[in-house]
């Protein structure tokens, strides 16, 4: 029951816990410094720095969120396992076909 409860919670819940990242509320909450609190208090200090300081709050806050992101798309593939016939491939698998693709296209023009 468990297993089939979490296949429909799973999306709902991870795109709260993003919502909650953008807001970056949930970062202050597990005890890391807010990001952009902390910039806003280092730029009144170095107001010439103001710019680079933004640009590192905004490179974290795109890879916790595309972070949780990928766990998102694992969780949601496990939990859709019996469910569909066929599985999402996974991103990795996306770049090997494409390469193959690509290096059959090369072979093919080659052989011309």
């Amino acid at each position: 029951m468990f297993p089939q409860a979490l296949r429909s919670i799973t999306p709902n819940y991870v795109n709260q816990l993003i919502g909650l990242i953008k807001s970056t509320s949930l970062v202050f909450y597990v005890s890391l410094l807010d990001l952009f609190g902390s910039v806003q208090t280092m730029g009144s200090t170095y107001p010439g720095d103001i710019v680079p300081l933004l640009l590192v709050a905004t490179v974290w806050y795109l890879i916790l969120t595309s972070a949780v992101s990928v766990v998102q798309f694992y969780v949601e593939r496990y939990f859709a396992r019996g469910v569909t016939r066929t599985l999402p491939p996974t991103p990795l698998q996306k770049a090997r076909a494409g390469l193959a693709e690509f290096g059959a296209r090369l072979r093919r023009e080659a052989a011309v």
